[in-house]
Parts: C-alpha cells; structure tokens; sequence
C-alpha cells in the first residue's frame, strides 16, 4: 500500500513571512485569485479617509478590484476597511463597475453575515489564501469562498420554492422573465430543472447549475449563463451583433435586462441556452 502524506496547513506567520509578501505574491501573480485576466494598477494607495488600499487591479473588461489582504482570521476591521475602500473607488470612477475583495487565511461566519446584509448593493468576494508544507517545500493556494457575483449553493433540502405567485407578487418583472425564458428552457434542455427561489430563478442543465435570473433595482433582473470556454467566443460576438451589453466573470456571461428587451432579442438568448 502507497504511504501517501499530506501537506500541512501551517500559519504564514510560522514560517517568518508576512502580510507584505502576500501582497507581492499577489501583485506578481495576478492569477492565483482566480478572478481572470488582471492587471495591477497600484499597490498601497493612498485613500481620502487617510488609510491605504493594499491593491488596486483591473480586468481585461475594465472593471476594478479593491483587494485587502489579510494574514489570520478576518474581522470586522477588515471586513469595514474592504467595503470603505471600495466605496471610495467606486465613488472616483462611478461608470467603471467595482468588485471588493477580501484575501485572509480564514474567512468567517461573520464574513458570510455581512455578505448576506450587502450583496444586493455591493459586489464582494472572499478568498482564503492558505500555505501548506511538504517536507521543505510551500504551497500557496488560493480557494474562492465566497462570491455576491454567483448564488450560493443550497443543499436540496434547504431550498424553499417559494413559487411564481410569490415572484408575481413581489417581483413582477423578475416573474415575467422567468415565464419568457421557461418554455425556451423546457424545448432547448431535456433534462432541466428550474428551482424558484426568494429573488428568481435557478437553472440545473444536466444536474449542473446553468443559468441564474435574479432581481436587480430599477425594475430590471440578471440572467447569467454559465458558458464552457469554447463557447464564450461564439456568444459574445452574438451579443455584440445585436448590441446587448453584457460582463464576464468566472465562466458566467450576465445580462442585464427586463422583459421587453428579452422579447426583443429572444433568439440570441435561445441560441445561447442550446449551448450549455
């Protein structure tokens, strides 16, 4: 029988590093966060409320990321300092779309608290950057835990359907673009299940989540597409064709729009369900 060990966690801390080798780990390899293709912008900047924002990066679409990193646990300091910065951001550059990011070794409840109070109105996303050991070598590995951008996983047995009236009632926009989207859905995947939740709609193609509606302010829903990669090139130039404004984050495409414009521009969103 193989003698297989595993690695262990070990504090960054423990092996004489700090919060500052972070941030160069970070800044040299822009990728490890898994967040696409970012550029850095500045490190250490200096903010209007007198503090310093650890990373400013942006995305090949031009969206910026306000990025704290953090050594140890998060607190609520740090969770306040990552949303003030980018407000501040936000408020210097208001047409340019803003995401808060959060890197720690360990990333608590309290962290998913604030996200539930603030994910409609800010973009936020928590990573946990941890070392591991292997007899003289280090690992550093990033893992996403939480993202605003994409609906958390449920497990079956806590999804509450709260049905179509309910959406009627509350969200009737959202409602209606669910109602149009359905029978695409139905005729284009055979194998679809489409759970009904508080603010929309989720997608399983397969057993794997598709396609997410949501509802958004101003009378408007997102629907996100969960695309392979070898599709996004084909979909995109879709949505350029017919002018429809779009973003890409994490394998998703999210559109943002409300009935009339679905109606209007129903075949491009049928030609991208028959590719998921």
């Amino acid at each position: 029988m193989l003698d297989i060990k595993a690695p262990s966690l070990v504090s960054i801390r423990d092996v004489n590093l700090d919060e500052y080798w972070l941030q160069d780990y970070i800044c040299q390899n822009p990728s490890c966060l898994g967040l696409g293709d970012l550029e850095l912008v500045s490190k250490e900047k200096k903010q209007s409320s007198g503090g310093r924002l650890d990373i400013l990066m942006k995305g090949s679409d031009d969206e910026l990321y306000e990025i704290e990193v953090m050594l140890g646990e998060t607190d609520e300091t740090h969770i306040i300092r990552t949303i003030e910065y980018w407000d501040i951001e936000k408020k210097k550059r208001p047409k340019r779309q803003h995401t808060a990011v959060l890197v720690a070794e360990r990333i608590n409840s309290r962290f998913y608290n604030v996200l539930n109070l603030l994910s409609h109105s800010v973009p936020i996303v928590g990573i946990q950057a941890n070392l591991y050991k292997h007899s003289d070598e280090l690992s550093l590995i990033f893992t996403k835990i939480i993202d605003s951008f994409e609906e958390p996983e449920i497990d079956e047995e806590g999804v509450i359907s709260h049905g179509i009236e309910y959406l009627r009632e509350k969200s009737p926009e959202t409602a209606e673009v669910i109602e149009i989207l359905t029978p695409e859905i139905i005729t284009t995947c055979k194998d679809n299940r489409i759970n009904l939740r508080k603010n929309g709609a989720t997608v399983f193609i397969r057993g794997a989540k598709k396609i997410t509606v949501a509802r958004r302010g101003n009378k408007q829903s997102s629907v996100q597409y969960q695309i392979s990669e070898e599709d996004r090139t084909s979909a995109e130039e879709l949505l350029e064709t017919h002018a429809i404004s779009y973003d890409y984050k994490n394998g998703y495409i999210r559109i943002w729009l409300n009935p009339k414009s679905l109606r209007e521009n129903l075949d491009v969103h049928r030609q991208i369900i028959s590719k998921l």
